[in-house]
């Protein structure tokens, strides 16, 4: 099938799109189930913002009609809908476009499904589990506002800036768990003249994105061996510090023991160049302290600690 021979919009670029002008069901040869309702709800954007500009004073549901309108075009991200951002006289042919996408998708067994994400949301095609997200847009730049016959409105939307869109779509797929994208814009030829290539994208997208998972679960693991290995050289070289920071402690303790000993004989010496004798208090003191001592002994600890292992 030459999808760029597939008639899916009225291409008479001088009409000006209009509510009751916007694709019909019928004109759209087995829409995707998302066309009628991205129809449907620029139908209502497009008649409430005529209604609005017409109007001498701000209506008063100005903020939801302004919250349809992105920087000079008109936006849906409705539930089951198509995410689209375009001008009015481009809301046809996106539509017919991505109607001709979702279907082509849909017979190489994509799924198209709206997916929630916390406050926002956006259109997936689902195949083999991989979300490859899409939407169009069209290109805008700003220029200064030169007429000043416009509605109260208008007025509030813009004040001396105008962003006026290009009249040049870009579609844009995203590969959502791995980041990997791709666009396609107007240019010398159209968008739906690269539909296959288009379609031929997704295909690889699911394949590349898989890949990437592969691999990220390969570094992830190979992260937590490497983290493993880490942390039991930190714990080895914290159980050896150990090691060495209580041999210094006993090598003290051992010191001061040898010291104490030292003490003592020089302590029953000087007793009795002094008094001839040991009397019974001195006898004692030292012998207690003698005995106290042995029990703290670091090198008699030591021992009973090393027979246990």
């Amino acid at each position: 099938m030459d999808l760029s021979n597939k008639t899916i919009v009225n291409r008479n670029k001088s009409a000006k799109v209009n509510p009751s002008n916007i694709i019909a069901q019928d004109q759209i040869t087995a829409a995707h189930k998302f066309t009628r309702n991205t129809q449907l709800a620029f139908e209502k954007m497009i008649n409430k913002l005529a209604v609005a500009k017409k109007s001498k004073t701000i209506p008063i549901n100005h903020l939801s009609i302004a919250q349809s309108i992105y920087r000079g075009r008109l936006v849906c991200r409705k539930v089951d809908c198509f995410h689209v951002t375009v001008s009015e006289p481009l809301v046809n042919r996106a539509i017919g476009l991505l109607d001709v996408l979702g279907i082509e998708l849909e017979k190489r067994r994509f799924k198209i499904q709206f997916i929630q994400d916390n406050e926002s949301g956006f259109v997936v095609a689902i195949k083999n589990t991989e979300e490859i997200s899409f939407h169009i847009s069209e290109g805008y730049k700003y220029h200064p506002i030169k007429n000043e016959n416009r509605s109260e409105f208008e007025r509030m939307l813009f004040r001396d800036n105008e962003p006026i869109p290009t009249s040049q779509l870009i579609l844009s797929i995203l590969a959502r768990e791995t980041g990997i994208c791709k666009s396609w814009s107007d240019g010398k030829r159209k968008i739906e003249d690269y539909l296959p290539a288009i379609i031929n994208s997704f295909e690889n997208l699911v394949i590349r994105q898989k890949e990437r998972r592969i691999e990220n679960a390969i570094s992830a693991d190979q992260r937590l061996v490497e983290s493993k290995i880490f942390l039991e050289n930190e714990s080895s070289k914290y159980s050896e510090k150990t090691i060495y920071d209580n041999a210094m402690q006993e090598a003290k303790l051992f010191i001061a023991h040898r010291d104490l000993k030292s003490y003592l004989k020089h302590l029953e010496a000087k007793s009795i160049n002094e008094y001839g004798h040991l009397n019974e208090a001195t006898v004692s003191w030292v012998s207690t302290v003698t005995k106290l001592a042995e029990t703290h002994n670091p090198v008699i600890k030591r021992l009973k600690i090393l027979a246990e292992l």
